[in-house]
């Protein structure tokens, strides 16, 4: 069967049609192959629409949703797992890519979905669809976990762009654009959003764009690689930790964008870094884990874990513990400061994508975790004893959620499942 020309040419022009310089500033280009490593530092971003301003952007870096992997902080719950039941609401990835995939948001009127296809919908909580977009197909994916304050929604994917977003009607109120990919999530630390990029040749860098003056702060140095790995920040050192997938594991200062150390690993760094109360801890390809001082980039400890691991550790003040996945990928709990292991419990599995969570009521603390290739568990985090296990269906492959409904677990077939009261 031929191919008529038009298609042909369709076909081969559009992907260099990518490519092209954006006016307002000529070092700002959809780079080539080998274009990117001839700047001496990564090109600023870009807004769409400059005239735009945000009115009464986020004052907080608190999202609604609680971000374990970046900043350890419980869950607060007035249910107990006991009550829990596990109930299909709402299509969310559907499996295209292996990576560990967006997980969903939630803001008082309902949740927020992004999937690997490029789509991005609202529903309120029975998993009826209040509002939904595209953002091109698979090809350009959201494979990010949105962000969100009390007025907008923030989504970043492979398109280039970071779109603002209102909550209510979906509606685009301003696009950032960076000419290159975003597979990472952003983040929101003082009205600042922070995002790692990945360019083609390959390689990375962050950036940081201020929301009320609507304008690019800094962009660091290159990173030398793709930056999979979403940002995380610690206020006591102010600084900004990123992994990238030449095993760097890299401290940015957040106030001018400046490398303060770099770690060197055995392996790519594709989860997100871990922020304790006085350690910063990253997983690698290598197969440790990492806990490392902020202030110094030296190393305290390391742990075996599983080769190939995308899981980011949780982290508890309260009980001066993490908990990872060990090279059985057992679920352990170690001494936050020394690395000694508390517990290791559950059963030996492969390819865990999913992170473990913490959420906790007034009287206890628990940890969610995928536990079977379809299972999933909730187990009291002090002593690893398991109090329930859910049949979700499929493999566990975006970051489960703690709400004040319940837990939101997306799955591997693209059926996500509430665990929550009848």
């Amino acid at each position: 069967m031929k191919t008529s020309s038009l298609a042909w040419i369709s076909a081969v022009a559009f992907p260099f049609s990518l490519y092209f310089t954006y006016q307002a500033n000529p070092e700002f280009y959809f780079f080539k192959h080998d274009q990117a490593k001839i700047l001496h530092r990564p090109p600023w971003p870009q807004t769409a629409n400059p005239k735009f301003r945000l009115k009464n952007p986020g004052r907080s870096p608190r999202m609604h949703r609680a971000d374990f992997r970046r900043t350890g902080d419980f869950g607060k719950v007035f249910w107990d797992p006991s009550q829990l039941t596990a109930t299909a609401v709402a299509v969310g990835n559907f499996g295209i890519h292996t990576a560990s995939k967006a997980a969903a948001v939630a803001d008082p009127s309902g949740l927020v979905w992004s999937s690997d296809t490029g789509t991005i919908a609202k529903t309120n909580l029975r998993g009826d669809v209040l509002w939904g977009r595209s953002f091109y197909d698979s090809g350009f994916g959201i494979h990010s976990t949105p962000a969100s304050d009390a007025n907008h929604l923030y989504v970043s994917s492979y398109n280039g762009f970071t779109e603002i977003l209102e909550p209510s009607s979906g509606r685009s109120l301003m696009s950032i654009f960076t000419a290159h990919a975003m597979g990472a999530s952003p983040l929101l630390v003082r009205n600042q959003l922070i995002q790692a990029v990945e360019t083609y040749e390959p390689n990375g860098y962050v950036f940081r764009w201020d929301l009320s003056m609507n304008k690019a702060v800094w962009v660091s140095a290159w990173l030398g690689e793709h930056a999979h790995s979403s940002v995380s920040y610690d206020p006591k050192s102010d600084l900004l930790f990123v992994g990238v997938n030449n095993g760097r594991f890299v401290a940015i200062d957040f106030k001018t964008g400046l490398l303060k150390w770099d770690i060197k690993t055995g392996g790519p760094i594709k989860s997100t870094p871990t922020v304790g109360s006085s350690l910063v801890y990253a997983t690698s390809w290598d197969g440790r884990l990492r806990a490392v001082d902020p202030f110094t980039g030296s190393v305290r400890w390391e742990f075996a874990i599983g080769q190939h691991s995308q899981n980011s550790p949780a982290f508890s003040a309260d009980l001066n513990s993490v908990f990872v996945f060990n090279t059985d990928q057992q679920l352990c709990r170690l001494h936050a400061e020394s690395g000694q292991v508390v517990w290791c419990k559950g059963r030996r599995l492969k390819d865990l994508m999913s992170s473990p969570i913490l959420f906790s009521s007034s009287k206890q603390t628990w940890v969610g975790y995928t536990c079977a290739s379809a299972g999933y568990c909730i187990a009291d985090a002090k002593d690893g004893k398991l109090m329930r296990e859910f049949d979700v269906g499929s493999v566990v492959n975006g970051e489960a959620m703690v709400f004040a409904h319940g837990i939101l677990v997306s799955t591997f077939d693209g059926t996500s499942r509430w665990l929550r009261k009848p």
